[in-house]
């Protein structure tokens, strides 16, 4: 699923770059259609993982780290409502409701599981800002869908929890034990929220003030900050 972000952030920008710098629009079609194609086959292998190895989904269901995992599939669902919608509108607002529905249950199931289980603060990393924080994605993929107090609803959400959970995953990072190797790379998910609670504040209002300065140079700051520790990469 993180392949998915990659690349639908990938297409998003060859859109926009075919819309705005006259670029060729082929490459941001076909990136669009590969998109949906990885999805698919991504969804399908996890349905026959889900049907053969029940257990183990279950297994991974209840995990304290893995469980922030599952949230991916409602951001990719999002993501390919942004896709799709310019050009398939109906398609991309069948995506937009169904990654929103789904990703309205993984928020409030998530959060429940962290409320009634005791987590370990060595089990806390960037990943648990995906089903929570995540849902600054929804206003980017539903501008001009649907009410728009709708979406400052999913907003508000996620900018909530962004400080809350910084502020807790950096007291984990400084104070605490050092996260695990393989979780190094979940540091970029701090230049993505920002970037996106952005995209998602503008579409909003349509005003470039103070709060949308704020949120690009938290963004950049973050971009300068992963560059500056590429060693650790």
């Amino acid at each position: 699923m993180l392949l998915l972000w990659v690349l639908g952030g990938l297409t998003i920008a060859f859109q926009k770059s075919a819309e705005f710098l006259g670029t060729s629009y082929a490459i941001g079609q076909y990136l669009m259609y590969i998109e949906l194609a990885i999805f698919a086959i991504v969804t399908l292998i996890y349905l026959v993982k889900l049907l053969k190895y029940p257990q183990a989904v279950i297994n991974e269901w209840k995990h304290p780290v893995r469980i922030n995992f599952f949230s991916a599939v409602s951001i990719s669902l999002l993501m390919l409502a942004i896709i799709y919608r310019p050009e398939y509108k109906a398609l991309g607002s069948y995506f937009f409701y169904a990654g929103t529905a789904l990703h309205t249950f993984m928020t409030l199931y998530t959060l429940s599981f962290w409320i009634n289980h005791n987590q370990e603060l060595n089990h806390s990393n960037p990943a648990w800002f995906i089903p929570i924080v995540g849902n600054v994605l929804v206003p980017v993929s539903g501008a001009g869908l649907v009410d728009k107090s709708f979406l400052i609803y999913y907003f508000s959400i996620g900018l909530f929890f962004w400080i809350i959970l910084t502020a807790m995953l950096f007291n984990r990072i400084i104070f605490h034990k050092q996260m695990a190797q393989k979780f190094m790379p979940t540091l970029f998910i701090f230049i993505a929220l920002p970037a996106v609670a952005f995209i998602a504040y503008f579409k909003l209002t349509h005003n470039v003030d103070f709060f949308t300065e704020f949120l690009y140079s938290t963004a950049l700051f973050f971009t300068l900050l992963i560059f500056f520790m590429y060693k650790q990469f």
